[in-house]
């Protein structure tokens, strides 16, 4: 019996990532969800399947995490506002900040890097009339 509480205690659920996700969302109306991932493994093991783990230092490759990635679409901004669209996404990151989860990384629909000119797909296209795509991956460290 004493085995199986460890086991259970050590088990990652999908539920309880589902549910600081969703309250996160209720607070988000302006957020359209595509897609929601959702892994557990070693760093070693998420990186093969194309999820890249929290930092080195603070996961060790040993260590097994829960992975969620989420990727949506930001409606009620106009789509050549690249800093309104900025500025709510990385609320969006930070907010899911929380509850053992820590930010991963944050990938905007277009790159702000320093090194070059502004790009990206900001759904600017009048013809598709698609809202700007985000993603936000976040990891939880497994007892």
């Amino acid at each position: 019996m004493v085995e199986f509480r460890r086991i259970a205690e050590r088990s990652a659920d999908p539920e309880r990532a589902f549910l600081h996700v969703s309250r996160v969302l209720e607070q988000y109306p302006q957020f359209e969800l595509e897609s929601l991932r959702w892994a557990v493994g070693r760093a070693g093991d998420l990186r093969e399947h194309g999820l890249k783990p929290a930092a080195q230092a603070a996961a060790p490759s040993d260590a097994s995490s829960v992975i969620v990635e989420v990727s949506g679409r930001v409606q009620a901004t106009q789509r050549n506002d690249y800093r309104g669209i900025t500025a709510q996404v990385q609320r969006f990151a930070a907010a899911l900040v929380g509850e053992g989860y820590e930010l991963v990384r944050t990938q905007l629909p277009f790159d702000i890097t320093s090194e070059g000119v502004l790009t990206g797909d900001i759904g600017g296209t009048t013809e598709t009339g698609e809202a700007p795509r985000f993603t936000v991956v976040l990891a939880r460290r497994l007892p």
